[in-house]
């Protein structure tokens, strides 16, 4: 693995640069796994790093319960669900982000990921991130259920409409740990909107929201006069914690995305923003990273700090900089290299183009020396192209018994008679007889007689 520093945009581009400029220029299948470094631009902060979530105080509480001072992993895992007091901290923390995210925009390297989209080489981009703001830049989330908004019943994923195996996903990226802006029931498959459902007033004072799918089935079970079990359901942030598995189907569902992208034979592989810890994620990067060799292209990770020795037989370059800085940089440095990728194609006017073309004379007859005339009776229409349709020819020709325009040649002459010899002038040649043969009457039948 070869690690060097962006240099700075004044500088003529290194030759690592331009290889792989060159490589990205030629990629028809580009495949991006990203971590929270790509939203820190945006004013998200990310976890690890010096000036991370974990490493900074917590922010002001905006109710009566007061925040943890500092936050830890423990905060974003599954023991967030261990006790109620735990739980309401979780949903505390949960919508100040919320909070943070809604006032964010995209970066210019979710930007990026638009514009590979918007050129045809991009074939899915894998997100650690939860603020969604890959679908704010113009991306389409993968319908993977816990991610997308659903009714009674979980998300339609491709292999249950298509087949299972070869199976073809739409949508540009996949949320592997969910997304801010849904919540789920702990219980049912119900998926709804946290804008829509006006839950973050009740989630930054840490109270429990009811599950309204759940609650609707048990008025209607109490309208039927059923056994109605106290409700123990309530609704959550659709996240995927640590030490946490995603709901119901999605960790099938994203094997299978995985597995499509892996056989569409990818040739390109970008990794950035992330520093390579989370071991589902590492797995999945390790794969992606052999199928993209095996056709030849090359594997870049672009973060802030250099990662483990472990990588360097999985990447060829390790870009350390920034995420915006480098997309920004490398899509000047293509637009340089090759500016007629970047000519866009104009739609040809018709008007602009006439034809002007001789009208085409009418043949009839191969045998005709004298040319044929219309006669005055017929107008005939101007031609506007060297092949006339049937209803631009003048009529008269076909109709009119006095037109001058002879007929046409036909093989079936009437033939003339033939002519006898004298020596055939005794015999009595039959009405049916054309040829030249003698006849004879024998007891009453005409025979035939033989030429002489």
């Amino acid at each position: 693995m070869i690690t060097f520093s962006l240099p700075p945009s004044s500088t003529t581009p290194s030759s690592n640069l331009a290889k792989i400029t060159s490589a990205l220029a030629t990629s028809k299948r580009t495949l991006v796994l990203v971590g929270a470094g790509i939203s820190t631009s945006a004013g998200i902060q990310d976890f690890r790093s010096p000036t991370g979530l974990y490493a900074s105080p917590s922010a002001p509480s905006t109710s009566a319960l007061p925040l943890p001072p500092r936050i830890t992993p423990q905060h974003f895992s599954a023991h967030a669900y261990s006790s109620s007091s735990s739980r309401s901290t979780h949903w505390q923390l949960i919508a100040s982000l919320k909070l943070q995210i809604d006032q964010c925009s995209p970066t210019p390297t979710h930007s990026f990921f638009a514009l590979l989209k918007q050129r045809r080489s991009l074939r899915r981009v894998y997100s650690q991130n939860i603020d969604g703001l890959e679908l704010r830049a113009g991306l389409d989330k993968v319908a993977i259920e816990g991610t997308v908004v659903s009714g009674n019943g979980g998300a339609t994923s491709a292999a249950e409409t298509k087949g299972k195996g070869k199976a073809k996903w739409e949508g540009d990226y996949v949320a592997l740990h969910g997304d801010v802006n849904l919540v789920r029931c702990t219980a049912c498959d119900f998926v709804g909107s946290w804008d829509k459902l006006d839950i973050g007033e009740s989630f930054s004072k840490g109270e429990t929201m009811d599950c309204p799918n759940c609650v609707e089935i048990a008025y209607i079970r109490r309208l039927s006069l059923k056994r109605t079990p106290p409700l123990l359901t309530y609704l959550r942030p659709s996240l995927v914690l640590y030490d946490e598995s995603p709901p119901h189907s999605a960790p099938t569902a994203i094997a299978q995305v995985a597995q499509s992208d892996l056989d569409s034979r990818p040739d390109f592989l970008f990794v950035m923003g992330t520093s390579l810890k989370i071991p589902g994620f590492k797995d999945l990067v390790r794969q992606f990273a052999k199928a993209v060799k095996r056709e030849g292209g090359l594997c870049v990770l672009v973060n802030g700090e250099k990662v483990a020795k472990e990588w360097d037989a999985v990447f060829d370059y390790q870009v350390l900089g920034k995420s915006d800085d480098f997309v920004t940089r490398i899509v000047a440095d293509w637009k340089t290299s090759r500016p007629r990728d970047w000519v866009k194609q104009t739609t040809l006017d018709p008007n602009q183009f006439v034809v002007h073309s001789k009208p085409s004379a009418i043949v009839t007859s191969s045998k005709s020396s004298k040319p044929s005339h219309p006669t005055a009776k017929s107008t005939p229409t101007k031609p506007t192209s060297s092949r006339q349709p049937l209803h631009a020819l003048p009529t008269s020709r076909f109709t009119n018994p006095s037109s001058t325009l002879p007929l046409p040649s036909t093989p079936l002459k009437k033939r003339p008679p033939p002519s006898h010899s004298p020596e055939d002038s005794t015999s009595t040649p039959t009405p049916s007889s054309t040829k030249k043969r003698r006849v004879e009457t024998f007891a009453g039948v005409v025979v035939p007689v033989a030429r002489r």
